[in-house]
C-alpha cells in the first residue's frame, strides 16, 4: 500500500493523512444544507466558500497549510533564512550543534536531548494546527474507524436529498443500499481493483424487507426488519451528531 500523503517539505498534517480533513469539510458542507443544524459560520470564515467548491479544488489552493498543518522544517538558528523567533515551546526544541564535533557524537547528543524531552511520546503536547481534530485521543477511535464515518457521510447525504419527507430515512437507506450493491457488483463484473463496500446486516434486512415484504425469511430469528430499521437509524443519527459537532466547530468530537 502506498504511503499516505502527509504534506510538503515545510508543512505536515498532524494526522499524517488527508482523509480526516476531507471528512471534516464534507460533513461541514452537509451541515450547511441541513435545515435542523446551526453552523457557526464565523468560526469557519477562514475556510472560504466551501459550499461552492469541491474538496480537491479547495485543498489544492493550499488551505490545508494555514488551517491544519504544522511547521515541520528544520532550521539553522540565526541564519539568514530563519524567520522564526527562538522561544520556549512545549512542542519543539531549538538546538545548536557545533560543527567541530564528530557527526556521530552530535547525533548521539541530539538523540539524548530528544529522549530527555519526551519526543514522540508527549501526546499531551502534540503540535496542532489552527484547526485540529478533537478529542486528543482521536487516533484511538475515529481515525481507526474512518470507514464508518465515510459510510455515514454518504447515508447522511442521501437523507438530506429527501429532507422534509416523512419517509426520508427509508428512502435514504434504499438509496445507499442500491449505491453500495451496484458498486460491489461493478467491481466483480468489470474486474476493478477497488475495495468493496461493506454492507452491514441491518441494511440487507431492512432494504430487503422493503423490496419484498412478503418474503418468509422476515419471520426468522435475526431477520426482524423492525430491529434492522432501528439499527439503520442509529447509523443516521451518528452522522447527524457528527454534523452537529461540526456546526459548533468541533470534529469529530463525541458522537
Amino acid at each position: 500500500m502506498a504511503d499516505k500523503w502527509q504534506g510538503d517539505d515545510v508543512y505536515v498534517l498532524p494526522q499524517r493523512q488527508v482523509e480526516p480533513y476531507r471528512l471534516w469539510l464534507e460533513y461541514l458542507k452537509l451541515a450547511l444544507s441541513d435545515d435542523e443544524i446551526d453552523v457557526d459560520r464565523e468560526f469557519y470564515r477562514e475556510w472560504g466558500d466551501v459550499e461552492n467548491t469541491t474538496f480537491n479544488q479547495w485543498w489544492s489552493k493550499g488551505a490545508w497549510r494555514h488551517l491544519f498543518a504544522i511547521d515541520n522544517q528544520v532550521r539553522i538558528i540565526g541564519s539568514d533564512t530563519d524567520d522564526v523567533q527562538s522561544e520556549k515551546s512545549s512542542t519543539s526544541l531549538d538546538i545548536r550543534i557545533p560543527l567541530g564535533k564528530p557527526i556521530k557524537n552530535s547525533l548521539e547528543d541530539v538523540r539524548s536531548l530528544l529522549e530527555e524531552h519526551g519526543a514522540s511520546i508527549r501526546l499531551d503536547s502534540t503540535p496542532k494546527g489552527k484547526f485540529y481534530l478533537t478529542p486528543d485521543n482521536v487516533d484511538k477511535g475515529f481515525i481507526k474507524h474512518m470507514s464508518k464515518a465515510r459510510m455515514n457521510l454518504r447515508l447522511y447525504r442521501y437523507r438530506l436529498i429527501h429532507q422534509g419527507k416523512t419517509n426520508q430515512a427509508q428512502l435514504a437507506c434504499q438509496d445507499w443500499y442500491r449505491w453500495a450493491t451496484d458498486w460491489n457488483n461493478q467491481i466483480e463484473t468489470k474486474g476493478w481493483n477497488r475495495e468493496k463496500i461493506f454492507i452491514p446486516t441491518p441494511f440487507h434486512n431492512w432494504c430487503g424487507y422493503l423490496e419484498s415484504p412478503d418474503d418468509e425469511q422476515w419471520g426468522e430469528e435475526g431477520s426482524d426488519p423492525q430491529i434492522a430499521r432501528r439499527q439503520v437509524l442509529r447509523y443516521m443519527n451518528k452522522a447527524r451528531n457528527l454534523a452537529r459537532n461540526v456546526g459548533k466547530g468541533v470534529f469529530p468530537g463525541e458522537y
